[in-house]
């Protein structure tokens, strides 16, 4: 979760309709992975990129099930705290894939893969095992659309 204060509040004309808000800055204060999601707008030739900075694998997934044709999701990297990743800082690295798995007494793990082969888990280890009957890929470099366009 992102949280900002009406001090870091932009004021702008409304060039883009009335339904946007801009800040300076937002702030993160849960020592948790979230991702950082390049989206592609497409309009006519022209190729349009934003970043979304999703706070949760819920909100990762909700913008993977919305992507169309012509608004698309070109990678996703993930920002992890130094207790995920091992080291004494955050960092922000490609993300491969994200695994769930789950138990049905209510324990779990999210397991993040990084392009380079390092993988993270985030809660219980003993879960994370091939033959888990209860895992669900949460994200892919497969569940990207790949679309082709006028310009890169």
């Amino acid at each position: 979760m992102f949280q900002t204060f009406p001090s870091a509040q932009i004021q702008f004309l409304p060039l883009f309709g009335e339904k946007h808000l801009l800040w300076s800055m937002v702030e993160h204060d849960i020592h948790r992975p979230w991702f950082y999601v390049t989206v592609v707008n497409l309009y006519g030739d022209l190729d349009m990129r934003s970043m979304v900075m999703a706070g949760n694998e819920d909100s990762l997934q909700e913008i993977l099930q919305s992507q169309q044709a012509d608004c698309y999701v070109e990678g996703v990297m993930v920002a992890t705290p130094g207790h995920v990743n091992g080291t004494a800082r955050w960092q922000l690295e490609p993300l491969e894939k994200l695994v769930a798995y789950r138990e049905k007494g209510g324990g779990s793990s999210l397991v993040y893969s990084i392009t380079d082969g390092r993988t993270y888990v985030m809660g219980e280890q003993s879960l994370v095992r091939d033959d888990h009957p209860d895992q669900e890929m949460l994200y892919s470099t497969g569940m990207l659309r790949v679309c082709s366009s006028g310009s890169d």
